[in-house]
């Protein structure tokens, strides 16, 4: 019989940028917050220190031919919810963006909602009363107590040796 015992311990530190161009949404408190400006940490959410990943493992010869082996692990991952969906790509360091609204008037019956967007190179303008695609941009918000998922792995085989 063979018996492995193990333990991984792993820290998973917050995305930075090194200009701490990023912004989150606070969700309690409804506001934009800045990445290293007025108290806020420079990766807008907390590293996670608690992440310990046990490992068990066995081998067992029933006969010089035979064994058994299992194993049980658990392992974390954080993928960072995407790379399209970090912090770096809120207002205000890219989807730069203005609202307007037109009243109502003599002339027309004015319009609701007007969108302006820049990417950069060219603008775009969205009137959600007349566009046929939607008017919209896209807002990242995690959690500050955001932690990584959890897996549980285990295997158990038997082998036989047949031949020489």
């Amino acid at each position: 019989m063979t018996l492995n015992l193990g333990l991984r311990w792993e820290y998973d530190q917050p995305i930075l940028e090194v200009n701490n161009k990023q912004a989150n949404i606070d969700t309690t408190t409804k506001k934009v917050v800045l990445a290293g400006r007025n108290g806020a940490s420079r990766g807008l959410f907390n590293g996670v220190w608690t992440n310990f990943m046990p490992r068990l493992g066995f081998a067992y010869n029933f006969t010089p031919k035979a064994v058994l082996r299992g194993g049980y692990g658990i392992t974390t991952f954080f993928e960072g919810t995407g790379a399209n969906l970090r912090l770096n790509f809120n207002y205000p360091f890219q989807n730069a963006f203005t609202a307007t609204g037109a009243p109502p008037s003599a002339a027309g019956p004015g319009s609701f909602y007007t969108v302006n967007q820049g990417f950069g190179t060219g603008n775009t303008s969205c009137d959600i009363t007349t566009s046929a695609t939607p008017c919209t941009t896209t807002i990242r918000a995690w959690d500050m107590k955001i932690r990584p998922m959890f897996l549980q792995e285990f295997s158990l085989t038997a082998e036989y040796q047949v031949s020489r």
